[in-house]
């Protein structure tokens, strides 16, 4: 069983999603386009959610200076929604990655505990 705040994981998810598509937004016209959400278990008390595009991927560099409060790679962007995303996922219990995608692109993954503990109160 999973406890957890809804609307707050929905909020996650959804920004993943917007992330990926606004990558792959200025690619050329004949790129493939794909973005493939998964979610199973990691293991027998997790749950894991991932969510990976086809865009142009992310500076290794840059793949944990990513959830860092007000760091972008967009130039339009605020750096907010991938800070938050990560305190609502520790709040959970859980922990918010990104790799590379071996194929081009890239992959954020979370997991989430299962059981009666995780839920935002740490209850």
């Amino acid at each position: 069983m999973l406890v957890a705040d809804g609307i707050q994981l929905q909020q996650v998810v959804l920004n993943l999603l917007r992330n990926a598509i606004e990558a792959m937004d200025g690619m050329a016209a004949d790129a493939p386009r794909q973005i493939t959400i998964e979610v199973g278990r990691a293991g027998e008390r997790e749950l894991r959610v991932q969510v990976a595009d086809l865009g142009p991927g992310i500076a290794e560099d840059d793949l944990e200076r990513i959830f860092d409060a007000f760091y972008s790679t967009k130039v339009t962007g605020l750096g907010i929604g991938l800070s938050l995303c990560r305190k609502l996922i520790e709040a959970h219990g859980g922990r918010l990655g990104a790799r590379v995608r071996p194929q081009g692109g890239a992959i954020f993954e979370f997991t989430l505990p299962l059981g009666d503990a995780g839920g935002p109160d740490g209850t």
